[in-house]
Protein backbone atom coordinates (compact mmCIF):
# COMPACT_ATOMS: atom_id res chain seq x y z
CA UNK A 1 0.00 0.00 0.00
CA UNK A 2 2.66 2.43 1.03
CA UNK A 3 4.67 1.62 -2.48
CA UNK A 4 1.39 2.07 -3.94
CA UNK A 5 0.85 5.52 -2.27
CA UNK A 6 4.21 6.52 -3.08
CA UNK A 7 3.73 5.81 -6.90
CA UNK A 8 0.70 7.99 -7.07
CA UNK A 9 1.90 10.83 -5.44
CA UNK A 10 5.07 10.52 -7.66
CA UNK A 11 2.75 10.40 -10.44
CA UNK A 12 0.67 13.46 -9.40
CA UNK A 13 3.65 15.18 -9.37
CA UNK A 14 4.62 14.12 -13.03
CA UNK A 15 0.93 15.21 -13.89
CA UNK A 16 1.10 18.38 -12.26
CA UNK A 17 4.93 19.16 -14.22
CA UNK A 18 3.08 17.36 -17.59
CA UNK A 19 0.52 20.82 -16.99
CA UNK A 20 2.72 22.93 -16.37
CA UNK A 21 4.89 22.56 -19.22
CA UNK A 22 2.28 22.11 -21.89
CA UNK A 23 0.49 25.74 -20.06
CA UNK A 24 3.71 27.24 -20.71
CA UNK A 25 4.19 25.89 -24.03
CA UNK A 26 0.71 27.48 -24.77
CA UNK A 27 1.35 30.48 -23.63
CA UNK A 28 4.31 30.66 -25.29
CA UNK A 29 2.99 29.16 -28.53
CA UNK A 30 0.15 32.49 -27.62
CA UNK A 31 3.37 34.97 -27.31
CA UNK A 32 4.86 33.65 -30.52
CA UNK A 33 1.09 34.30 -32.64
CA UNK A 34 0.73 37.59 -31.02
CA UNK A 35 4.32 38.78 -31.65
CA UNK A 36 4.17 37.21 -35.21
CA UNK A 37 1.10 39.27 -35.71
CA UNK A 38 2.77 42.30 -34.22
CA UNK A 39 5.30 42.52 -36.81
CA UNK A 40 3.08 41.58 -39.63
CA UNK A 41 1.09 45.35 -38.48
CA UNK A 42 4.85 47.00 -38.16
CA UNK A 43 5.86 45.77 -41.35
CA UNK A 44 3.07 46.89 -43.31
CA UNK A 45 2.35 43.58 -44.29
CA UNK A 46 -1.24 43.70 -42.81
CA UNK A 47 -2.49 46.47 -44.38
CA UNK A 48 -0.86 44.99 -47.69
CA UNK A 49 -3.45 41.32 -47.12
CA UNK A 50 -6.13 43.77 -46.00
CA UNK A 51 -5.83 45.67 -49.30
CA UNK A 52 -6.68 42.86 -51.33
CA UNK A 53 -9.80 43.88 -52.62
CA UNK A 54 -12.81 41.79 -53.20
CA UNK A 55 -13.19 42.48 -56.65
CA UNK A 56 -9.78 41.16 -57.79
CA UNK A 57 -9.67 37.96 -56.20
CA UNK A 58 -13.34 37.60 -57.38
CA UNK A 59 -11.83 38.42 -61.13
CA UNK A 60 -9.24 36.12 -60.84
CA UNK A 61 -11.07 33.02 -59.90
CA UNK A 62 -13.95 33.80 -62.65
CA UNK A 63 -11.57 34.97 -65.42
CA UNK A 64 -12.57 31.74 -67.01
CA UNK A 65 -16.06 32.10 -67.17
CA UNK A 66 -17.25 34.35 -70.68
CA UNK A 67 -20.60 33.25 -70.67
CA UNK A 68 -22.73 36.37 -68.87
CA UNK A 69 -25.87 33.84 -67.80
CA UNK A 70 -22.75 31.91 -66.04
CA UNK A 71 -22.35 34.57 -63.83
CA UNK A 72 -21.51 34.50 -59.91
CA UNK A 73 -24.81 35.27 -57.84
CA UNK A 74 -24.41 36.84 -54.37
CA UNK A 75 -24.64 33.68 -52.80
CA UNK A 76 -21.67 32.39 -54.93
CA UNK A 77 -19.67 35.15 -53.68
CA UNK A 78 -19.58 34.87 -50.40
CA UNK A 79 -19.21 31.33 -50.57
CA UNK A 80 -16.00 31.68 -52.66
CA UNK A 81 -14.85 34.57 -50.25
CA UNK A 82 -15.02 32.92 -46.83
CA UNK A 83 -11.69 31.24 -47.25
CA UNK A 84 -10.03 34.10 -48.48
CA UNK A 85 -11.63 37.42 -46.08
CA UNK A 86 -8.30 39.11 -44.75
CA UNK A 87 -9.13 38.21 -41.31
CA UNK A 88 -8.65 34.15 -42.35
CA UNK A 89 -5.91 35.16 -44.64
CA UNK A 90 -4.17 36.44 -41.62
CA UNK A 91 -4.02 33.92 -39.70
CA UNK A 92 -3.37 31.38 -42.17
CA UNK A 93 -0.21 33.36 -43.21
CA UNK A 94 1.00 33.50 -39.04
CA UNK A 95 0.24 29.85 -38.84
CA UNK A 96 2.95 29.64 -41.76
CA UNK A 97 4.86 31.96 -41.31
CA UNK A 98 5.94 30.56 -37.11
CA UNK A 99 7.18 27.09 -38.55
CA UNK A 100 9.72 29.28 -40.41
CA UNK A 101 10.65 32.03 -38.31
CA UNK A 102 12.12 31.80 -34.58
CA UNK A 103 11.35 34.21 -31.99
CA UNK A 104 14.76 35.38 -31.78
CA UNK A 105 14.16 36.18 -35.58
CA UNK A 106 10.65 37.88 -34.68
CA UNK A 107 12.14 40.12 -31.63
CA UNK A 108 15.13 41.04 -34.30
CA UNK A 109 12.36 42.22 -36.99
CA UNK A 110 10.58 43.89 -34.37
CA UNK A 111 13.17 45.87 -33.73
CA UNK A 112 14.37 46.36 -36.86
CA UNK A 113 11.54 47.87 -38.55
CA UNK A 114 11.42 50.49 -35.89
CA UNK A 115 14.46 52.36 -37.54
CA UNK A 116 13.80 55.28 -38.88
CA UNK A 117 14.59 54.93 -42.48
CA UNK A 118 12.67 51.93 -42.87
CA UNK A 119 9.08 53.42 -41.46
CA UNK A 120 10.06 56.29 -44.02
CA UNK A 121 9.93 53.58 -46.27
CA UNK A 122 6.74 51.90 -45.10
CA UNK A 123 5.10 55.71 -45.21
CA UNK A 124 6.09 55.74 -48.67
CA UNK A 125 4.90 52.30 -49.51
CA UNK A 126 1.64 52.91 -47.77
CA UNK A 127 0.65 55.94 -50.20
CA UNK A 128 1.45 53.33 -53.04
CA UNK A 129 -1.87 51.46 -51.64
CA UNK A 130 -4.12 54.50 -52.06
CA UNK A 131 -6.85 55.36 -54.42
CA UNK A 132 -4.72 58.16 -55.94
CA UNK A 133 -1.27 56.24 -56.39
CA UNK A 134 -2.19 55.52 -59.68
CA UNK A 135 -3.10 59.24 -60.85
CA UNK A 136 -0.02 60.57 -58.31
CA UNK A 137 2.66 58.52 -60.74
CA UNK A 138 1.10 59.85 -64.23
CA UNK A 139 1.35 63.19 -62.84
CA UNK A 140 4.88 62.85 -61.22
CA UNK A 141 6.51 61.19 -64.68
CA UNK A 142 4.38 64.49 -66.48
CA UNK A 143 6.14 66.85 -64.24
CA UNK A 144 9.61 65.04 -64.67
CA UNK A 145 9.61 64.54 -68.46
CA UNK A 146 11.92 67.16 -69.52
CA UNK A 147 14.09 66.04 -66.84
CA UNK A 148 14.30 62.51 -65.67
CA UNK A 149 16.23 61.56 -62.92
CA UNK A 150 20.13 61.24 -63.06
CA UNK A 151 21.48 57.43 -64.06
CA UNK A 152 23.17 56.91 -61.19
CA UNK A 153 19.68 57.40 -58.90
CA UNK A 154 18.04 55.44 -61.30
CA UNK A 155 20.69 52.49 -60.46
CA UNK A 156 19.94 53.28 -56.50
CA UNK A 157 16.27 52.66 -57.03
CA UNK A 158 16.59 49.43 -59.36
CA UNK A 159 19.20 48.35 -57.20
CA UNK A 160 16.82 48.65 -53.90
CA UNK A 161 13.46 46.73 -56.10
CA UNK A 162 15.95 43.77 -56.90
CA UNK A 163 16.82 43.61 -52.98
CA UNK A 164 13.25 43.37 -52.31
CA UNK A 165 12.32 40.50 -54.40
CA UNK A 166 9.05 42.28 -54.94
CA UNK A 167 9.30 41.45 -58.69
CA UNK A 168 10.22 37.60 -58.33
CA UNK A 169 7.10 37.90 -55.58
CA UNK A 170 4.72 39.25 -57.62
CA UNK A 171 5.50 36.74 -60.74
CA UNK A 172 5.44 34.02 -58.17
CA UNK A 173 2.42 34.63 -56.38
CA UNK A 174 0.43 35.40 -59.61
CA UNK A 175 1.80 32.10 -60.95
CA UNK A 176 1.03 30.09 -58.56
CA UNK A 177 -2.45 31.22 -58.05
CA UNK A 178 -3.28 30.91 -61.85
CA UNK A 179 -1.84 27.55 -61.07
CA UNK A 180 -4.19 26.35 -58.01
CA UNK A 181 -7.30 27.69 -60.17
CA UNK A 182 -6.59 25.33 -62.92
CA UNK A 183 -5.96 22.71 -61.00
CA UNK A 184 -9.36 23.02 -59.05
CA UNK A 185 -11.12 22.78 -61.81
CA UNK A 186 -8.88 19.83 -63.39
CA UNK A 187 -9.98 18.29 -60.04
CA UNK A 188 -13.23 18.80 -59.66
CA UNK A 189 -14.32 17.99 -63.16
CA UNK A 190 -11.83 14.38 -62.87
CA UNK A 191 -9.22 15.81 -65.33
CA UNK A 192 -6.58 16.63 -63.28
CA UNK A 193 -3.78 13.50 -64.23
CA UNK A 194 0.26 13.43 -64.47
CA UNK A 195 -0.55 14.89 -68.15
CA UNK A 196 -2.61 17.15 -67.69
CA UNK A 197 -0.03 18.70 -64.43
CA UNK A 198 2.70 18.41 -66.76
CA UNK A 199 0.56 20.91 -69.53
CA UNK A 200 -0.58 23.00 -66.73
CA UNK A 201 3.27 23.95 -65.76
CA UNK A 202 4.02 24.41 -68.95
CA UNK A 203 1.54 26.75 -69.83
CA UNK A 204 2.08 28.91 -66.38
CA UNK A 205 6.05 28.55 -67.06
CA UNK A 206 4.68 30.91 -70.50
CA UNK A 207 2.17 32.66 -68.45
CA UNK A 208 5.37 33.91 -66.43
CA UNK A 209 7.85 34.57 -69.21
CA UNK A 210 5.07 36.50 -70.96
CA UNK A 211 4.29 38.97 -67.62
CA UNK A 212 7.82 39.41 -66.46
CA UNK A 213 9.11 42.03 -68.35
CA UNK A 214 5.53 44.38 -67.97
CA UNK A 215 6.01 43.58 -63.95
CA UNK A 216 9.47 43.96 -63.35
CA UNK A 217 9.22 47.93 -65.61
CA UNK A 218 6.06 48.52 -63.61
CA UNK A 219 7.68 48.28 -60.81
CA UNK A 220 10.53 49.80 -61.12
CA UNK A 221 8.19 52.81 -62.58
CA UNK A 222 6.41 53.10 -59.62
CA UNK A 223 9.35 52.74 -57.43
CA UNK A 224 10.68 55.70 -59.05
CA UNK A 225 8.05 57.58 -57.87
CA UNK A 226 7.64 55.61 -54.49
CA UNK A 227 11.57 56.51 -53.37
CA UNK A 228 10.61 60.14 -54.96
CA UNK A 229 11.40 62.13 -51.80
CA UNK A 230 14.40 60.10 -50.89
CA UNK A 231 17.57 61.47 -51.38
CA UNK A 232 21.12 59.72 -52.69
CA UNK A 233 22.36 58.81 -49.29
CA UNK A 234 18.91 57.58 -48.37
CA UNK A 235 18.81 55.05 -50.74
CA UNK A 236 21.86 53.85 -50.53
CA UNK A 237 21.28 53.30 -46.87
CA UNK A 238 18.34 51.41 -47.46
CA UNK A 239 19.89 49.21 -49.95
CA UNK A 240 22.52 48.20 -47.17
CA UNK A 241 19.35 48.09 -44.67
CA UNK A 242 17.72 45.54 -47.67
CA UNK A 243 20.96 43.25 -46.69
CA UNK A 244 19.98 41.78 -43.92
CA UNK A 245 20.01 38.06 -43.55
CA UNK A 246 16.90 38.08 -40.87
CA UNK A 247 15.33 40.57 -43.02
CA UNK A 248 15.48 38.52 -46.26
CA UNK A 249 14.14 35.39 -44.38
CA UNK A 250 10.97 37.06 -43.64
CA UNK A 251 10.44 38.17 -46.73
CA UNK A 252 11.07 34.78 -48.34
CA UNK A 253 8.84 33.33 -45.24
CA UNK A 254 5.64 35.80 -46.18
CA UNK A 255 6.27 35.23 -50.00
CA UNK A 256 5.67 31.65 -49.36
CA UNK A 257 2.82 32.21 -46.62
CA UNK A 258 0.85 34.78 -48.85
CA UNK A 259 1.24 32.38 -51.80
CA UNK A 260 -0.06 29.27 -49.80
CA UNK A 261 -2.52 31.03 -48.11
CA UNK A 262 -3.81 32.90 -51.16
CA UNK A 263 -3.76 29.39 -53.49
CA UNK A 264 -5.76 27.29 -50.69
CA UNK A 265 -8.18 29.87 -50.47
CA UNK A 266 -8.73 30.11 -54.14
CA UNK A 267 -8.74 26.28 -54.63
CA UNK A 268 -11.19 26.14 -51.66
CA UNK A 269 -13.27 28.53 -52.73
CA UNK A 270 -13.91 27.60 -56.44
CA UNK A 271 -14.37 24.11 -55.20
CA UNK A 272 -17.20 25.28 -53.17
CA UNK A 273 -18.68 27.63 -56.29
CA UNK A 274 -18.79 24.50 -58.20
CA UNK A 275 -20.34 22.03 -55.91
CA UNK A 276 -22.85 25.08 -54.97
CA UNK A 277 -23.94 25.11 -58.67
CA UNK A 278 -24.65 20.81 -58.13
CA UNK A 279 -27.09 21.46 -55.47
CA UNK A 280 -31.01 21.36 -56.71
CA UNK A 281 -31.75 24.68 -55.95
CA UNK A 282 -35.10 25.62 -54.47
Amino acid sequence: MNALNKCLEKSGYFIIIFFIFFYNCSQAQETSDARLSELLDISGISITINSMEEENLLKLATEHITDPENALTQDEKDIFMQQLRSSVLKNQVVSIMKQELTTDDIDYLLHFYKNDLIQKLLEAELQMKSPDAAKGIKIYFKNIRDQLPSKNRINKVIDIVNATLSTERAIFILAAVKREKSRALLEFYGQYNEETEQKLNYQISIYQNSVEKNIRDGIRLASMYLYRDFTNKELTNIYELLQDKKWLKFQVAYTDAITQSLSKGLNTGLKSILNYRKLPKA
